[in-house]
């Protein structure tokens, strides 16, 4: 077995490493917030380590540091980059606006400050942009550029009514973005900060304004928001392969990893029972212990995803396993260095909601639902755009509001899920009108033929009167395009897979090939008798075909070579299956099994929801795998001897005499 790695956090800068302050408001203080950069550049990573990349925010390692150079916590330095939006896809990208995306931002930092205040150092710059910031790459210094012959240092421009009177888009409802010198008023030039910013007017250059060329690495190239949190070094995956028996060496990041945390103390290693509690014990011992310590990961991970979606009512749409934290233990005695890790999600989010015209509500879009991923359920929607027929059955009215009953009818195909919507625009009154609804396959209709029911809509009175003007007319060449909803199912699907990577992936194995075998068995078992529980049908499963327990074993949880039917004979059937079921459940639209039904099966101020009988099954498997683990033999001799000194007692003499 090897040395975990995983230490106490370092007090110093790595050698190669330099700190240099994060922004130049701090530059003056003793203890000031400063960004870890490489001495030299990187061919891969370059001079910045850049910890995590989201569509419109990434995070670079930090630290704060006092006049002595010692390093009191280590930071994740996250900013807010609307720049990085111009290379999604269009469909996303024009989903967002700079008043969208703070308030996105402003409900990620209200959440964490909520569930855990400590993580954040609060410094104003998480409320407000802050100066835009580059790395020289010629010096290695911190940059913000100032307009040339002044001291006036450029930020990004929300005053609408200044944008207005110099001819600019408007800041909250574009994606246009300008940096400017407050303090020059409408004299201050205007910089461009992305490339959605429109160059006409005012606008100039940042070269121009700085009055000199320079090669520059952009840290916060557009004004955006800044927010220090507690550094979380490890991914989720170190922390599972730490835990089935690997070692961590660094934060890994270019060609050098980059140490922040020391080795363990003496004691602390797996292999003399310090890094896990049963390592002493050999190969059963890690089994079971791997097992608690790996059910308690993933009820963290979904523990932190449930509470983040719940205070924003956002679902995340992007999660992976890289998408968690893991803080190292403290430097102290007590619990086992891996029984005192902690896990966090550093992942804020890159679903953007995208209102439906008229309704009211709203849709939740991926930056790139179809991108491959094993992470990303795959989409089952397909063929769901073209132009169809469509006739207005009835409309129901309300004080409020209007619904639409018809049929729509398209040679084209239409493939969709219970969840998903259709967005209709059928000319009627001589204009275009959007409407969203629900399909539901009738069996009396024809081949290719739906019945649509719409959301409730607001629609003024002369559309109204169109619509009733209509009813049972065939409106032909109607567009008509199938939206999948993308919900909180996601994401639980998401938690399922990275269950599937901490409890069945090992090197025999893959995360792909663990998968497969877990839906394979997902589908054979959804097939059986609903009456009877999953867990029996999974056992049956099992007991039919011993490629079940090759591929699906508990043989899975530790590096080390051991047979399946070795490790089914440390971990409890029952409470395996169990555990299969857990997963199963877990994964949205898989089967008849699955908690959600389809990827938007959610209900609207409730995503949060679909966690809670994941939460429930992990609670319940934790306590009786604990109770695998923490067995006081010396108590147990104790009851024994107390009942055997009853039983002598009540016995019969011929029966004491015996004994």
């Amino acid at each position: 077995m090897e040395d975990s790695g995983i230490g106490a956090f370092v007090s110093s800068v790595p050698d190669g490493f330099v700190a240099v302050c994060a922004d130049e408001a701090w530059a003056g203080s003793a203890v000031r917030p400063s960004l870890v950069v490489r001495s030299q550049d990187d061919p891969t990573a370059g001079r910045l380590v850049e910890l995590r990349a989201e569509p419109h925010a990434c995070s670079f390692l930090g630290c704060v540091t006092d006049a002595a150079g010692v390093v009191h916590q280590w930071l994740e330095i996250w900013v807010q980059r609307p720049d990085r939006l111009c290379g999604a896809p269009s469909a996303y990208r024009d989903a967002w606006n700079n008043g969208a995306l703070d308030r996105a931002w402003d409900q990620w930092v209200e959440a964490v400050s909520r569930r855990d205040p400590i993580s954040i150092v609060r410094t104003g710059l998480e409320e407000a942009g802050a100066r835009a910031s580059f790395l020289d790459l010629a010096t290695g210094g911190l940059v913000h550029p100032q307009v040339q012959g002044t001291s006036h240092f450029l930020r990004v421009c929300a005053d609408e009514s200044v944008l207005e009177e110099v001819g600019l888009p408007a800041y909250a409802s574009t994606r246009s973005r300008y940096l400017w010198a407050p303090e020059l008023g409408l004299e201050s030039p205007f910089v461009p900060a992305t490339s959605d910013s429109p160059e006409t007017g005012p606008t100039a250059s940042l070269e121009a304004i700085m009055g000199e060329a320079r090669e520059l690495a952009p840290i916060n190239p557009s004004g955006g928001r800044i927010l220090l949190r507690r550094l979380a070094p490890l991914s989720l995956e170190d922390l599972l392969d730490v835990l089935g028996g690997a070692a961590w060496n660094g934060i890994s990041d270019g060609r050098m990893a980059v140490p922040v945390c020391g080795r363990p103390r003496s004691g602390t290693t797996m292999e003399d029972g310090g890094g896990l509690f049963l390592g002493r014990q050999g190969k059963r011992g890690r089994i079971v212990e791997a097992l608690h310590l790996k059910l308690g990961a993933l009820a963290s991970s979904v523990e932190q995803v449930s509470g983040l979606i719940e205070r924003t009512q956002r679902p995340l749409l992007g999660l992976n396993a890289s998408s968690f934290g893991v803080e190292p233990p403290p430097d102290q005695p007590g619990l086992p260095n891996l029984w005192a890790t902690r896990i966090v999600l550093r992942d804020p989010g890159a679903a953007v909601e995208a209102p439906m015209k008229g309704t009211g509500g709203k849709l939740f879009l991926a930056s790139d639902p179809e991108a491959p991923g094993v992470y990303r359920p795959r989409l089952e929607t397909a063929g769901g755009r073209g132009t169809g027929g469509f006739r207005v059955r009835r409309l129901l009215e309300s004080d409020q509001s209007a619904i639409i009953e018809g049929t729509l009818w398209s040679d084209e195909g239409i493939v969709a899920s219970a969840s998903d919507l259709a967005w209709l625009s059928p000319t009627i009154g001589g204009e275009r009108v959007d409407v969203y609804a629900r399909l539901e396959r009738d069996k009396a209709l024809a081949p290719g033929e739906w019945r649509v029911r719409s959301l409730e809509h607001r629609f003024d009175a002369k559309t109204v009167a169109a619509i009733k003007a209509i009813e049972g007319v065939r409106i032909e060449r109607t567009p008509f395009e199938i939206v999948p909803v993308l919900s909180s199912p996601c994401d639980l699907y998401a938690l399922g897979v990275l269950g599937v990577r901490s409890l069945l992936v090992n090197p025999q194995t893959t995360l792909a090939i663990a998968l497969d075998e877990a839906l394979s068995l997902a589908r054979q078992v959804g097939e059986g008798d609903p009456q009877e529980p999953l867990e029996a049908r999974i056992a049956g499963a099992f007991d039919a075909d011993e490629r079940w327990l090759h591929s699906l074993g508990p043989n899975r949880l530790i590096r080390e070579e051991v047979t399946p039917e070795e490790a089914l004979g440390v971990v409890p059937r029952e409470v395996w299956f169990e555990v299969l079921a857990l997963l199963i459940t877990m994964f949205s639209g898989a089967c008849r099994d699955a908690t959600c039904r389809d990827l938007g099966d959610a209900r609207s101020g409730g995503l949060h929801a679909v966690f809670e009988p994941a939460r429930r099954r992990l609670e319940l498997l934790r306590v009786r795998t604990r109770s695998l683990l923490v067995i006081d033999w010396h108590y147990n001799r104790e009851v024994s001897g107390v009942i055997r000194h009853l039983m002598t007692g009540l016995a019969p003499a011929r029966v004491r005499a015996k004994a």
